[in-house]
């Protein structure tokens, strides 16, 4: 049992720049919030591929490249857990 990440310092590393780790780290944070305010989860196991759709949907106010980014630090995220053994 993994909670969500709040500020992403598990997955921002000295790999990237200083601007990428921040993006990293508000996305990260943003994604966790609605996780629990929405969803009701904290934990990464029991994030769904349903929970995935419905947090792309919550984005749509966004532009469609900034949609991607988001959905690219969080797919990185939990590409980055499951290698981690998280």
């Amino acid at each position: 049992m993994n909670a969500l990440p709040i500020t992403g310092e598990l997955f921002a590393t000295n790999q990237v720049s200083p601007d990428t780790e921040r993006c990293y780290r508000y996305q990260l944070r943003s994604f966790s919030r609605w996780m629990e305010t929405e969803r009701d989860v904290t934990d990464l196991d029991s994030v769904t591929t349903v929970d995935l759709l419905a947090y792309k949907q919550s984005l749509a106010h966004l532009s469609p490249t900034t949609q991607k980014r988001y959905m690219a630090t969080i797919r990185s995220f939990f590409k980055w857990a499951r290698e981690s053994g998280l």
